[in-house]
């Protein structure tokens, strides 16, 4: 099974079954049938708390945090080099603040990451 760092915004398409859902929830059936946890920032976590706050109030980013608990998802903190290897990614621009933890992630453990269109970068 082929891992992946989880950006936010796939994380979001699968909660919202927007296109592309059934390709993520492939992808976390796979990882926890084969008992891998996939990695994902904590501030890329956070982001996913706050869009769902936002939307469906406290008890709806309650619900999905225990979903995420409950996941093959591994909420991994932002080490001090990741800190500075987001700020330096934010500073070329182009990319969210949260999205550059999500790339710095994902050049650390040298994996794709999963983004918004559901295809490893």
């Amino acid at each position: 099974m082929k891992k992946f760092v989880f950006d936010s915004y796939a994380f979001l398409v699968f909660l919202n079954r927007e296109p592309g859902s059934d390709r993520v929830r492939d992808i976390l059936r796979e990882a926890r049938i084969a008992g891998q946890r996939l990695p994902m920032s904590a501030i890329n976590r956070g982001e996913v708390l706050y869009s769902i706050w936002r939307k469906d109030g406290r008890a709806g980013a309650q619900f999905i945090e225990e979903r995420i608990r409950n996941s093959p998802i591994e909420v991994v903190l932002p080490t001090i080099d990741q800190i500075r290897d987001a700020a330096e990614l934010k500073a070329q621009g182009g990319a969210s603040y949260a999205d550059c933890f999500a790339a710095a992630l994902a050049l650390e453990l040298d994996l794709p990451v999963l983004t918004g269109d559901v295809t490893p970068r």
